[in-house]
């Protein structure tokens, strides 16, 4: 496909030329001209710049917020948007382009920057009116199989759209077996055909109608080498003496019933093996929140999950949390559509912080933004 799109603002307007229709759809997301002529002095602290952060500090941008700040721990900023997501439908031009629409207003990007090493939470805190947390998902759900971390050739999802391991090592020319059903499943799945895979096998326990919304719709469509095995997943791998992964058993799986409750179980039988050159583990992905500290998370089977009052809103007074770090995104619309949102809900706040003494300001400031709906180091760009 040829992207020839190209997104201008001339007087306050959109002008898209050549419009491919993915890139229009998700520019529709992100607002383009001022949405109030005030100028607030409150400073705005945003952890991570992937397309939820980005487009909350795009729209406070236009807001008339002046004084936001951007902190990211990678040296580039965007998030899922840096990555080659063939998911989204996008090409490498289409998807510089929509984070250059994003980063447009402006604002300041502290690039390489941890926190909880390179500064506190605390200090974030103590130093901003309010605070987003948009990290994102950083942390790879293991299966828990033994050789899942000792065999050369296992690798995570996140590991093969960051690092693009197959290209580094010259191609794969065998089969490839991805085991799980998160965002990135076709994805990595598509990565491993384009790097030269013979087939692609994708296991998931569970029917394909519980996969994200995107990567059912990829899956579900014909393609030459991908076979998809619902209720199968792995028993155990096999390695060679080197150390080197070989092969995989697996075995349906079946639903359980008792009086209560239903849960996922293998079916009785032997399984069957297959010889793989790499297995991709795509389990599932998850926020990495140790810098938070003690009230704000809470311990679940899953891990540390963020303890909310209202969608968007934690339990520390002016701390707001969207995206991954809440709950697992399902597409890139809505990312930018939980950005725009959580935007405004912080835009609520803060007036309301600062005319409280206002008799009867119950929402300050929402009927002039004309768009909105319901809630439910350092570079300057």
């Amino acid at each position: 496909m040829v992207y020839h799109t190209q997104i201008r603002t001339s007087g306050g307007q959109v002008v898209i030329s050549n419009p491919d229709t993915k890139l229009l759809d998700y520019s529709l997301l992100v607002p383009m001209a001022p949405i109030l002529h005030n100028v607030y002095d409150e400073r705005i602290a945003i952890i991570g710049s992937g397309p939820v952060g980005l487009n909350a500090a795009h729209v406070l941008a236009l807001l008339g917020y002046s004084q936001i700040t951007i902190f990211e721990e990678k040296p580039t900023a965007g998030g899922m948007l840096a990555l080659d997501m063939p998911s989204f439908g996008l090409s490498s031009q289409a998807r510089e382009q929509l984070l250059e629409l994003l980063l447009r207003p402006g604002g300041v990007l502290r690039l390489r920057t941890r926190i909880g090493r390179d500064i506190s939470f605390d200090e974030i805190r103590r130093s901003f009116d309010a605070v987003l947390l948009a990290v994102g998902v950083q942390q790879q759900v293991p299966i828990d199989l033994p050789g899942e971390e000792a065999l050369k050739g296992v690798c995570s999802a996140l590991e093969i759209l960051s690092t693009r391991p197959f290209s580094s090592q010259g191609g794969c020319a065998g089969t490839v077996v991805v085991l799980g059903g998160s965002r990135y499943t076709f994805d990595v799945a598509a990565h491993a055909v384009e790097a030269g895979a013979r087939s692609v096998h994708v296991f998931y326990p569970a029917p394909l109608s519980e996969l994200p919304v995107t990567a059912r719709e990829q899956l579900l469509r014909p393609h030459e080498r991908i076979s998809i095995h619902e209720f199968t997943m792995p028993k155990s791998f096999l390695g060679t003496e080197d150390m080197n992964v070989c092969g995989i058993r697996c075995q349906k799986t079946r639903w359980v019933r008792d009086d209560h409750t239903s849960h996922l179980a293998f079916a009785p039988g032997r399984g069957r093996c297959y010889p793989v050159e790499a297995v991709i583990v795509a389990i599932g992905e998850a926020p990495d929140l140790s810098f938070l500290p003690r009230g704000l998370t809470i311990a679940t089977t899953c891990g540390e999950e963020l303890r909310l009052t209202d969608p968007f809103t934690t339990l520390m007074p002016g701390v707001f949390a969207a995206g991954d770090v809440v709950h697992s995104l399902e597409s890139l619309e809505e990312a930018l559509r939980e950005g725009r949102d959580v935007g405004l809900q912080i835009h609520r706040y803060l007036r309301q912080q600062k005319h409280s003494h206002v008799e009867g300001s119950d929402n300050p400031g929402r009927g002039n933004v004309p768009w909105a709906e319901p809630a439910s180091n350092e570079a300057t760009h």
